[in-house]
């Protein structure tokens, strides 16, 4: 199970780890990776959490990983079986596209585009924000079934290459230039 960003109370990493501490502990085959940078300020963030998972005695299955060369990150992504991505904000947030594009399944907090692009109970589950019980649950439900994770990577992949490809992304661009330009 993964979380890929920086490492920052907005993006809800302490509610990954408290998510992967009640969860994990039911799941000894599975291991939690945390990708991004932390920066300077958030150092003592990052230090708080540390130390949660060490007294939980998970040092060995909550790993953070740090910030990675962006050539390793889709390799990531797919040796992950769910991304995570439970920001308390974002306003669009890539990173479900960027792990359903390698076929991994999203759990996703409701904010920002995500409800857009996960397709809720098929390509992933949508979960309210800072609800740390509601995004635990729904890590059980893929952890139970691997192969329905599994599909529904494969799912995801499909929707990121028919909805968000760039020559979508580019039509669109050009519909809303034409639209313009007949205004004028």
């Amino acid at each position: 199970i993964g979380v890929f960003g920086r490492v920052r109370p907005s993006k809800g990493t302490d509610i990954f780890v408290d998510a992967m501490l009640a969860v994990l502990p039911e799941f000894p085959d599975f291991t939690a990776i945390i990708t991004g940078r932390t920066l300077p300020e958030h150092a003592g963030f990052k230090h708080a959490l540390d130390e949660k998972i060490r007294q939980a005695g998970l040092q060995d299955r909550i790993i953070f990983l740090g910030e990675l060369p962006i050539d390793e990150v889709p390799d990531w992504y797919q040796n992950v079986l769910v991304m995570v991505a439970c920001p308390r904000y974002e306003p669009f947030g890539i990173t479900p596209l960027e792990a359903m594009a390698c076929g991994c399944a999203v759990v996703a907090s409701k904010t920002g585009a995500f409800e857009y692009i996960v397709e809720q109970g098929k390509t992933g589950y949508l979960v309210p924000t800072s609800d740390v019980d509601a995004l635990a649950d729904s890590l059980r439900l893929w952890m139970r079934e691997p192969a329905a994770a599994q599909q529904a990577g494969l799912l995801g992949r499909a929707r990121v290459t028919q909805e968000f490809s760039i020559e979508k992304e580019a039509s669109g661009v050009q519909q809303v230039y034409d639209t313009v330009s007949l205004l004028d």
